[in-house]
């Protein structure tokens, strides 16, 4: 009777505690709840790793883990890191955003869920980096995409200045060589190098007083880049047996994308303009190469879009619309089965007749220059198929300088014609002769403009 009657009073002592147990579980829960949904989109920072110290220490209260797959992971760290879009209108990318996409609160529920416990229970330890970047690359696999891509911050810079046709720096073009030498090989023309007397063939052994060489260029030019314009950087330079000091003002260097010739062979006057790609100072570097051959006389153009491997489409669209009328169809943009048509909103200001010579390279936006003109105003195509890219891509940057892309959405050409995986194919094919010490191609294509 004792044992029982101790056994009474006990009882309501164990609930105590049993409740006392429930509700500070409860507060860790809680706690731990809060801090998911407060967490940045930085999933590596001080905070997670705040929150993942404190749910070890109520690791014996959790609840059996559930199953998931390892890509699932990445869910929401694309969903805070995808910020906005990068480049806006490349012929590869859209303009759009899509930033008011909505997620279940479950699935980023699920997704922290998942990520927190293999950083908390995994046997060995985890190289956070690796686990974010293989479930990205994960997501982009999964969707069977040849364009979706993981692109570094280096790769991105290069990509970024090369379309927008202008980066700030000294106005060389470097290479890092195999001796571990960063060197020189050319200055463009009145740059700041030029006016510093930076010359091919130096070897940049500092900047700032802190060494480089091959291994860290891209280090080098990406702090260089991510300069102002006026700041002034200090180089270490071996010429020969001397080291030289130089101090340079960093200028806004502007990249050319157009190049253009008179050919005076033959009855006709043909100018002949030359677009490597659809840059942001295209139109205005095309609409001055156009003035100089029409003050030359010419009476035919040949647009050489050779190699030429697209751009923003903004730009290829914007110089279509020199030769175009207003309300002719540019292109035609196909997303989820619902056709939109792109019209031209600018009068004609070129009636020259046009003769367009491509190759094997020319792709994406460049494509939608040749479909365009060939469907609107039937001009001639001189050279050999094109690539075949019919697809616009978005690139996104992420909150650690890289980038992801993927396809958004399928072009087609004027008449709605398919060129994705297809190509366009030219009027007069002339392919590469090798044998050649002239370039064939162009000569054609130059024989073909006389004739217009």
């Amino acid at each position: 009777m004792a044992n029982e009657n101790d056994n009474e009073k006990k009882k309501p002592i164990r609930k105590k505690i049993e409740r006392k147990k429930k509700e500070k579980k409860e507060v860790v829960n809680s706690k731990a709840l809060e801090e998911e949904k407060n967490e940045t989109k930085d999933v590596q920072n001080e905070a997670l790793k705040e929150t993942l110290e404190k749910v070890k220490v109520t690791k014996e209260n959790k609840k059996e883990h559930n199953s998931f797959k390892l890509w699932e992971v990445v869910v929401v760290m694309i969903v805070t890191l995808l910020v906005g879009l990068f480049i806006g209108s490349y012929a590869t990318y859209s303009k759009y955003g899509s930033d008011n996409v909505n997620y279940s609160p479950y699935e980023l529920k699920e997704v922290h869920s998942v990520y927190k416990n293999i950083m908390l229970d995994y046997y060995k330890k985890v190289d956070q980096g690796k686990l974010n970047d293989y479930a990205i690359l994960g997501m982009l696999y999964s969707l069977g995409d040849n364009h979706a891509a993981l692109i570094d911050k280096y790769d991105g810079q290069r990509l970024d200045e090369d379309l927008n046709g202008n980066f700030i720096g000294l106005g060389v073009e470097i290479i890092g060589k195999e001796n571990g030498d960063i060197e020189v090989v050319s200055v463009f023309k009145d740059s700041a190098a030029f006016k510093n007397d930076i010359k091919a063939g130096d070897i940049i052994l500092e900047v700032n007083s802190k060494p480089y060489n091959a291994s860290t260029i891209n280090e080098m030019t990406y702090k260089i880049k991510n300069s102002k314009v006026g700041d002034v950087v200090e180089f270490t330079i071996k010429r020969g047996n001397d080291t030289l000091k130089k101090k340079v003002t960093l200028e806004q260097v502007e990249l050319e994308s157009v190049s253009y010739t008179t050919n005076i062979n033959g009855d006709k006057k043909v100018g002949v303009i030359t677009i490597s790609k659809f840059a942001l100072n295209t139109y205005e570097q095309f609409e001055a190469a156009y003035k100089k051959l029409k003050e030359q006389g010419v009476q035919s153009l040949v647009i050489d879009l050779r190699n030429n491997a697209g751009g923003y489409l903004s730009s290829a669209s914007k110089v279509l619309s020199l030769f175009l009328n207003k309300g002719d169809v540019i292109y035609q943009r196909n997303s989820s089965d619902i056709v939109e048509k792109v019209l031209n909103d600018s009068d004609k200001k070129i009636t020259l007749p046009v003769v367009l010579l491509v190759n094997e390279n020319t792709a994406s936006s460049a494509e939608i220059f040749v479909s365009s003109l060939v469907d609107n105003l039937g001009v001639t195509v001189v050279g050999t198929k094109t690539y075949g890219k019919g697809t616009i891509q978005k690139l996104y940057e992420l909150s650690d300088g890289r980038y992801v892309k993927f396809t958004v959405q399928e072009w087609l050409s004027a008449k709605g014609k398919k060129v994705d995986g297809v190509g366009i194919i030219p009027d007069v094919l002339v392919q590469v002769d090798k044998n050649a010490n002239f370039d064939n191609q162009l000569t054609k294509a130059i024989e073909v403009a006389q004739n217009k």
